[in-house]
């Protein structure tokens, strides 16, 4: 809703929440760790008054610390030059500090070496280990790439191959899921395999799990409850879609489309107050619209920019829709 204009984003522009996000307690835990131990070292460097290597320890103090002071703001990091300039820099930092701690004695409370390391294997492993997550991860991409141009072709057997392959390899890809239950429920519905069709339900419902604030995928979602009896549940759907994304000209055409689709249902089963009730929800569609363009025009002049808004309007199948439940309405 308070969006300037229509956009998405996959970064949280701030280094630390991202990492949290991506690798959870634990992988934070590390990088505080390894924080603490860093700049711990560097500080006891410090405190030996080593005028000459001083100068170079607080040159690089400040650029380290910079970087990740800005890395809060904004995700810098995402940029592989950014890292790969911070990490040099730590390097220098860190071994102009051994040097020093070396001179005055202190260089076994940097690090203590011992006879027999077992870390050269156990590095292997974590590596072999994150090494085959990886290639699982991006085999899960390639598959669900291939599958999603097969299902936007209507190709269903080709994307029911790559897409089995896609969700096997990463049950994590949420877009991949979706895609996957799609399939299923069209290949159910026209072979009548009511197995395929329950399955696709469950596809669906994990792909939400996984990313519950997409908005393609809860339409996707409501569509099929629609499309197999499930009205209630399929129409909540399409209001969460436009709660997720209210600046989409294309969700309201969705909600009309629904709500009329199923107005017309009890119509034609010659339920006309039940029929009247959804045709009256999409009679208040418009309302709905210009209540958000009204929340827009609250945002300042100067935060929302003049280029980069998306006009934000009614589309012309909404207005035709509700033009044509104008007209049923009369006959009431």
């Amino acid at each position: 809703m308070h969006q300037s204009y229509l956009y998405f984003t996959t970064q949280s522009h701030n280094y630390f929440l991202q990492v949290l996000l991506d690798t959870g307690i634990v992988g934070f835990s590390i990088l505080i760790v390894f924080l603490y131990v860093l700049f711990s070292t560097v500080l006891r460097a410090w405190s030996k008054k080593d005028l000459k290597k001083n100068i170079l320890v607080a040159g690089l103090i400040a650029a380290a610390v910079q970087l990740y002071l800005h890395s809060i703001l904004d995700f810098d990091f995402s940029l592989a030059s950014v890292q790969v300039l911070l990490f040099a820099s730590l390097g220098v930092l860190i071994s102009i500090s051994e040097d020093i701690l070396k001179i005055h004695g202190e260089e076994n409370r940097v690090y203590i070496k011992s006879k027999v390391s077992f870390m050269p294997a156990l590095m292997c492993v974590f590596y072999l280990l994150v090494i085959i997550i990886s290639l699982n991860f991006r085999m899960g991409n390639f598959y669900a790439n291939l599958g999603q141009q097969a299902l936007q072709v209507g190709n269903l057997s080709a994307a029911y191959s790559f897409l089995t392959k896609a969700v096997s390899y990463d049950s994590l890809n949420s877009n991949a899921l979706s895609d996957y239950a799609v399939v299923l429920y069209r290949v159910g519905d026209q072979n009548k395999d009511m197995n395929l069709v329950t399955n696709a339900n469950i596809y669906f419902k994990q792909a939400i799990i996984n990313d519950r604030f997409s908005a393609k995928i809860r339409a996707k979602y409501a569509i099929y409850l629609l499309a197999h009896g499930n009205i209630d549940e399929g129409l909540k759907q399409i209001d969460e879609v436009i709660k997720l994304q209210p600046l989409s000209p294309s969700n309201y055409e969705l909600k009309t489309e629904a709500y009329a689709k199923v107005g017309d249902y009890y119509l034609g089963k010659g339920e006309k107050e039940k029929a009247k009730k959804y045709y009256e929800v999409v009679l208040k569609i418009p309302e709905e619209i210009e209540r958000v363009k009204r929340e827009r025009e609250k945002i300042p002049s100067v935060l929302r920019g003049k280029e980069n808004i998306n006009e934000f309007y009614m589309t012309q199948k909404t207005s035709e829709i509700i033009n044509q439940v104008k007209n049923k309405l009369k006959n009431f």
